[in-house]
């Protein structure tokens, strides 16, 4: 034991030197050395091993462990090992030696799902010591799907940040959160994940961050001016990496991001400028894409048009703005009818007709609204 723990020597120094083996000999007499150990140590005392992340753990440890697990039945001694399945590379020593407990019987796994709504209030309650408002339960449950470390995260930076409690230590009044800014230590968390896969794969989650939460593989070809092979390799790894999903709609496959956190932290990491521009490319893809059938995407359109700033065509802007809005109106969505109407009402190179037609629709909006 004192090969992997020489501060044994210091507390016992007439502990003997170890024995000379060949290199091929030596593990196997380590791990021999550590099972005695454990067996005596449980004889004396029942005990709980936990391993965590394993996800990260060098052949080494992965390799004691598979051991350990051979010679564990007849002992009291439970292990517990934690790793995140979206870690679990296959050329990862603990993926192998996982595999090989599994084919042997010698464990079993326990999945964490993420937690349903009423399980993310119950925690916003169990973090503050009172019930939470329900738009804020939904609000956060939305946002972090459930993933319990993301909503410890999400409220202490709500918290920080004096959003969530007045002077008394009360919920606010006045709490109104509709989208939530990505915590430092979730981003922290997400960026490790997305700096283990290609360049050419972040690059591509870039320009789908931008897309939305949900993308076609069309667009995000003509937006990211990446081709064929290539972009299936980055969408191969990334749904690998359990960032995206894909499903078939229809004809069409539909990408989706596994989180919207990590659409968030892509979003977030670009700069103004490059995102207007990434804006205005995935705008003239989808008009490129969808050109028979742009009165479809009007919402889009103008979200990506408005969204480009002064580098998209203002006019173009204000007639998909104006398109989008007469849909939502149309479908009885009469607050997203307001919410075009009044986009395309902050443009200033509107003529007088225009304008009164705009506001004329948007007043018919207010009117549905009470």
């Amino acid at each position: 034991m004192a090969k992997i723990a020489p501060e044994l020597r210091r507390a016992f120094p007439n502990i003997p030197a170890p024995i000379e083996l060949p290199p091929d000999q030596q593990r196997r007499f380590l791990f021999n050395a550590y099972q005695a150990f454990t067996e005596r140590a449980t004889r004396a005392m029942p005990m709980v091993l936990v391993l965590e992340d394993l996800h990260w753990a060098d052949e080494p440890t992965v390799l004691l462990m598979q051991h350990l697990a051979q010679h564990l039945a007849p002992l009291p001694l439970l292990v517990v090992g934690t790793y995140r399945d979206v870690e679990l590379d296959v050329g990862r020593p603990w993926a192998k030696v996982l595999e090989s407990l599994i084919r042997e019987r010698l464990t079993t796994r326990i999945t964490l799902r993420r937690l349903p709504e009423t399980d993310v209030e119950q925690m916003l309650q169990a973090l503050s010591g009172q019930p939470p408002p329900a738009a804020l339960a939904g609000v956060v449950y939305r946002e972090t799907e459930g993933n319990p470390f993301f909503v410890e995260e999400v409220f202490q930076h709500l918290k920080e940040e004096g959003r969530l409690f007045d002077d008394t230590g009360r919920w606010r009044p006045d709490l109104d959160i509709d989208e939530l800014q990505v915590p430092e230590g979730v981003r922290l968390v997400i960026g490790r994940r997305l700096e283990r896969v290609s360049v050419d794969t972040r690059k591509a989650l870039r320009v789908a961050a931008v897309i939305g939460r949900n993308f076609e593989l069309a667009v995000l070809e003509a937006a990211a001016g990446i081709d064929g092979d290539p972009l299936l390799d980055a969408l191969e790894e990334a749904e690998r990496a359990q960032l995206i999903t894909s499903a078939t709609s229809g004809r069409e496959i539909q990408y989706t991001f596994a989180h919207e956190l990590v659409r968030q932290t892509l979003h977030a990491n670009l700069s103004l400028p490059r995102r207007q521009r990434l804006h205005l490319r995935v705008a003239e893809a989808i008009e490129t894409v969808h050109a028979d059938a742009t009165e479809k995407h009007a919402a889009a359109l103008a979200h990506h048009f408005y969204q480009a700033g002064s580098l998209a065509d203002a006019d173009k802007t204000v007639r998909h703005l104006t398109t989008a809005g007469r849909q939502a109106l149309t479908a009885a969505a009469f607050e997203d009818a307001v919410r075009f109407y009044t986009t395309a009402l902050s443009f200033e190179r509107l003529d007088e007709k225009e304008r009164a037609d705009l506001m004329f629709e948007r007043g018919g909006a207010l009117r549905s609204l009470a």
